[in-house]
């Protein structure tokens, strides 16, 4: 008997190769890149604004304190002229409230457009005939750029006004020699980054709203306040209150330091 035909055993087909994963690695190293990236341009934008926010606000303080010390001049000009500070209200030839005491300073300021110097009349009232129309402009040195309203001829620094401050309520106005609590204790006008007030309109804040003024101002620089002797400070909300009361005061008797 013949033995069966053996059928060769085809050899063994090889694996195929395994899929290399690198260029899924690549493309997942790229998204994670490219996420990274475009997180950073997100937060880091973010963790700057208090820093940019606060570079402005000392930017625009300072220029509110060259303002400030430009009324300072200004006053002491005034005062050397008059041998005395100018009162909060002069009155016109009838008794009512015509011209501030800044539109009495109007002529030693320098930040002010000439047509205005030399076209506000202080012979009429500060809202009649032409001089309407000039307080309804700006005039660069009273206005403070961190104020809330800016471009209306409104003025950002007022006179602190009572019974017993630097600026009186009326009469022919204070020498220094009055101010017996000294000069560089005592506060003569401070910036009021709310005001509405027309530049020449006589108005100003008594103590006591000035004193809510500079106390409600939470900004890190303060509130930035004229002294009699001209120098230029910035108060911080959190002076004690009977130090800042005793700064409004000419001869109060009071000690502020």
């Amino acid at each position: 008997m013949s033995k069966p035909p053996v059928t060769p055993v085809p050899p063994p087909t090889p694996a195929p190769p395994k899929k290399s994963n690198a260029a899924l690695w690549i493309i997942l190293a790229v998204v994670g890149l490219v996420g990274l990236v475009l997180a950073c341009l997100c937060i880091v934008p973010v963790l700057l604004l208090p820093a940019v926010h606060q570079t402005r606000e000392v930017v625009r303080t300072n220029v509110a304190q060259d303002h400030a010390r430009e009324i300072a001049q200004a006053l002491y000009k005034y005062e050397e002229a008059n041998n005395r500070f100018p009162p909060a209200v002069i009155p016109g030839k009838n008794g009512a409230p015509d011209q501030s005491w800044r539109t009495a300073i109007l002529p030693y300021m320098d930040r002010v457009d000439q047509d205005i110097r030399s076209g506000y009349d202080r012979s009429v009232a500060w809202d009649r005939g032409a001089n309407l129309p000039l307080s309804e402009r700006n005039v660069d040195g009273f206005v403070s750029p961190r104020a809330t309203h800016q471009g209306l001829g409104y003025t950002h620094f007022v006179a602190v006004v009572g019974t017993d401050t630097v600026i009186a309520a009326n009469g022919r106005g204070n020498q220094d020699q009055s101010i017996e609590d000294g000069l560089s204790n005592t506060i003569v006008a401070i910036e009021y980054m709310d005001s509405e007030i027309p530049w020449s309109k006589p108005e100003d804040v008594s103590p006591e709203k000035a004193f809510q003024i500079i106390k409600s101002n939470k900004s890190s620089q303060g509130t930035v306040v004229i002294f009699a002797d001209g120098h230029i400070q910035k108060i911080p909300h959190t002076i004690s209150d009977k130090t800042l009361r005793a700064m409004f005061t000419k001869s109060g008797g009071e000690i502020t330091f």
